[in-house]
């Protein structure tokens, strides 16, 4: 809440339509065009390579794993 005025910052578990009914105002959405983190052009973004299938980690990677 802002200036009186309710902000979505982010889209979850509960419609921005049932928060409007609830609050008995409209929402203001997003915050600088920006929804989610994922949308910042450098939220996913490492300066590492990545290798896909690998068969081991060599010295000096991490194993991000899904699974045994």
């Amino acid at each position: 809440i802002e200036g009186g005025k309710l902000r979505l910052l982010r889209p979850g578990g509960i419609a921005a339509e049932e928060i409007e009914a609830a609050a008995g105002m409209k929402l203001r959405r997003g915050a600088a065009g920006i929804e989610a983190p994922g949308m910042l052009a450098s939220h996913y973004a490492p300066g590492a390579a990545v290798r896909v299938n690998a068969a081991r980690v060599a010295k000096g990677e991490a194993l991000l794993a899904f699974g045994p």
